[in-house]
């Protein structure tokens, strides 16, 4: 973790917060004021140079001045050195300074771009899984906790990116100075040399990293309690809901309460029976009737899902699909389905509730959706959906393929 105490000397330090001095006031390497002179510091920023690469055109922002106790310091540091060379060497020694500084934010670019891997690794292994299983609310809570780390290591990488960027322009100021030290040190009086680096010295103290760059570290430490919040959740859901085998007894009862629940919520009396081409009812109820139908764990799913999946993918290359082989699979699994699972026994009506929402659940599956698009923008599957239309049995499912193959594929 990155809380600005990594680079002492050469970083700008927190605006507006004077508290702890963080900043160590060691040899003049291009310091930044410590945090007592924050407010100095504040009021004396003139406006950010365009950033040269464009990356955040408010990447250095460059002081009209540092404050009087730094130009003390710096002229004091430098008055100690009695000849020339030890002048040019002190320059040099800065410039050592910022290269390892340099190196060590892009070290720290490289450990985040590996850790960044890894976690994307790790997200796409367990989105897989719950996918399997069907386990809606670990999808959501991964997905919630996994892009909040993104977006954190993606802003340390980029903050970190703004500082090399920064002290990239001070070596290059510095790196010119040297060179015209080393040509004029002959000629030059020590009184001249001494200016020229106390001038330059100065000039690269100003570059700062802009206040934008600092308040986006700031912010990183809230982003990360969340982050230890959503993970905490993630965690005891996992716990709760990512068990390898699925208790036949305890999802029979979830599926009899659900259906309790929803036949009672839900019915003519009231007036909320929606049906459409996504969902039937409410998204969520869709949602949860899906996970009953399609996790893997389950004895519906291994049974009957499973092989007519693996059927339906050696006939669809053979295009022997039609759409009443699709009717016919989902009536026989509303029946195997309902008794499985004792639906049957909760109300007379459970058959008008299970076909539609297995009606959906079917047509929502990528390959079968893929099957039916395709199916029904051809001569042969439209002459077959018409015909079926006419019949009674089929009615009810082929308005349904109509309302999301057929007329929206006309407007």
């Amino acid at each position: 973790n990155n809380n600005g105490h990594h680079s002492g000397q050469l970083h700008s330090p927190l605006p507006s917060v004077p508290k702890n001095p963080s900043e160590r006031s060691q040899d003049i390497s291009v310091m930044s004021p410590s945090d007592r002179d924050n407010d100095v510091e504040d009021s004396l920023l003139s406006e950010p140079m365009t950033s040269i690469q464009g990356r955040d055109n408010r990447a250095i922002s460059v002081m009209t001045d540092i404050p009087q106790i730094q130009h003390e310091t710096i002229f004091l540091q430098l008055n100690r050195f009695n000849n020339k060379e030890d002048l040019k060497n002190e320059l040099y020694s800065v410039i050592t300074r910022l290269k390892k500084e340099i190196k060590a934010h892009k070290l720290r670019i490289e450990q985040f771009n590996k850790t960044l891997d890894k976690l994307k690794n790790k997200h796409q292994k367990q989105m897989e899984q719950w996918n399997k299983w069907y386990i809606v609310e670990l999808k959501y809570l991964g997905n919630e906790y996994f892009n909040a780390l993104f977006k954190f290591l993606s802003t340390q990488i980029q903050i970190e990116y703004t500082y090399i960027e920064c002290f990239n322009e001070k070596l290059k100021k510095l790196t010119r100075a040297h060179n015209i030290v080393h040509t004029n040190i002959d000629k030059w009086t020590m009184q001249k040399l001494q200016n020229f680096v106390k001038e330059t010295i100065v000039t690269v103290t100003k570059m700062k990293v802009s206040s934008t760059t600092i308040q986006k570290k700031k912010a990183l430490e809230n982003v990360k309690k969340n982050i230890g919040t959503l993970q905490k959740e993630y965690e005891s859901a996992k716990q709760l809901l990512a068990t390898p085998k699925c208790d036949h007894t305890v999802r029979q009862q979830t599926i009899v309460y659900f259906f309790n629940t929803v036949t009672s919520d839900y019915n003519e009396k009231n007036d909320n029976l929606v049906l459409t081409t996504t969902y039937f009812c409410e998204e969520h109820l869709q949602e949860k009737f899906n996970s009953f139908i399609l996790d893997e764990r389950c004895q519906i799913h291994t049974m009957y899902i499973k092989q007519w999946l693996i059927n339906i993918r050696k006939q669809h290359n053979k295009d022997k699909i039609t759409i009443k082989s699709i009717y016919q699979f989902i009536e026989t699994l509303i029946m195997k389905f309902s008794k499985l699972y004792s639906v049957d026994k909760v109300t007379q009506s459970y058959y008008y509730y299970v076909e539609r929402f297995a009606y959906i659940c079917i047509i929502s599956i990528p390959i079968i959706d893929e099957i039916l698009t395709n199916l029904l923008s051809g001569h042969k599957g439209k002459k077959e959906h018409t015909k079926l239309s006419n019949k009674h049995t089929y009615a009810l499912f082929c308005k349904l393929l109509d309302a999301k193959y057929i007329s929206n594929g006309q407007n």
